[in-house]
């Protein structure tokens, strides 16, 4: 059978055992510090990118929250000039009111009280 090498060199002499691609690939103590390093890198920009997304929710939620305080104000704002509005009106068009007449003879119980009476 026939046994394919992948060899590091172009030379190609006849006799003489060219070294496979296996034998050049060595682990050791540079290349893990190597890995590492690039792993702590890859853990801490991933980390970066994580908190810069949660930053940028707290901010657009912060920016919500005081969208809604300034509609809320407006809100009471107008619920109040409309309820001003409406008890003018009201007080206008009142029947009680239109019906009020001062009262002639006034009596003032005797005692601590501030209550009139109208004589019958």
């Amino acid at each position: 059978m026939a046994t394919l090498l992948l060899t590091r060199g172009s030379t190609s002499k006849k006799g003489v055992k060219k070294k496979t691609l296996q034998e050049r690939v060595v682990v050791g103590a540079n290349t893990l510090v190597m890995i590492i390093i690039a792993l702590i890198c890859l853990v801490s920009v991933s980390y970066l990118i994580q908190s810069n997304k949660s930053a940028a929710k707290g901010y657009v939620l912060k920016e919500l929250q005081e969208e809604e305080k300034h509609l809320q104000e407006q809100s009471n704002f107008w619920a109040l000039k409309i309820s001003r509005a409406r008890s003018l009106k009201a007080v206008e068009h009142a029947n009680v009111e239109k019906d009020m007449h001062d009262i002639a003879d006034r009596v003032f119980m005797k005692g601590e009280t501030k209550v009139a009476l109208r004589k019958e």
